[in-house]
């Protein structure tokens, strides 16, 4: 694997990390302003 598709790889898990934080962060803002969460794409 050369360096260019590690840093590639690295870049999208960064990527995917920042916005599962964005999303995290979302719930944990709706939660403690009182709201419900909302149901996930699956309706569980």
């Amino acid at each position: 694997m050369d360096d260019i598709q590690q840093w590639n790889i690295l870049f999208r898990a960064e990527d995917a990390e920042r916005e599962l934080l964005r999303s995290l962060q979302g719930v944990v803002r709706k939660i403690g302003a009182g709201e419900p969460p909302a149901e996930d794409d699956q309706g569980e």
